[in-house]
């Protein structure tokens, strides 16, 4: 099998260059600070960046096992379970947060009720995997709450975790997260 490797067919200078003549590769907003080389060189970091990673999803190996599982979770899920044990009241609160009905566009992220990290044994396991909207999935990740965007810490996060397992009807009222995190991982938390 032939390894590739990313390579830039621009150099800073050449970027620049075409900046100052008035053709943004970015294809930004063009602004007062667009003449600033510190703006050039931070813009051409950026386009380096977003061109590396473009290469890598159209050259590296897909995870074809996710990709699998994040289907079948997606039919199972339908759509985001955080929004679905949602009050009225608590949507409106949400609706009105930045970056909420932009992360919408995303069909669903397929999340980990125990990251990753914490069981990497568990990556796979289809009871550990839901569908979140990405906003919801970040907020968890980040132990943020998932109305107010308050930090809440890992322990509200399992509350969370509790809340929407519970109203999806995938636990009972009395499992717990430490219940599932001991099932799924053989260990006590």
């Amino acid at each position: 099998m032939t390894e590739y490797k990313f390579q830039l067919k621009i150099t800073e200078d050449e970027f620049i260059e075409k900046c100052e003549s008035g053709r943004c590769l970015r294809q930004t907003i063009k602004s007062k600070q667009c003449e600033k080389e510190s703006k050039q060189i931070q813009c051409y970091k950026k386009y380096v960046l977003k061109k590396e990673k473009d290469w890598k999803k159209d050259h590296e190996e897909k995870d074809y096992e996710w990709e699998q599982l994040r289907s079948e979770i997606l039919l199972r899920d339908g759509s985001c379970l955080a929004i679905k044990c949602l009050t009225i009241q608590e949507l409106v609160q949400v609706e009105k947060k930045d970056g909420f009905w932009l992360s919408q566009k995303f069909i669903g992220d397929g999340a980990h009720i125990v990251s990753r990290a914490q069981s990497p044994k568990n990556i796979y396991n289809r009871n550990n995997v839901v569908i979140l909207s990405r906003y919801f999935h970040q907020l968890l990740d980040n132990g943020l709450d998932l109305i107010t965007g308050e930090y809440i810490g890992f322990e509200g996060s399992k509350r969370w975790w509790e809340r929407i397992l519970r109203s999806a009807g995938m636990w009972s009222s009395e499992y717990t997260y430490d219940d599932f995190y001991k099932e799924i991982t053989g260990e006590g938390k």
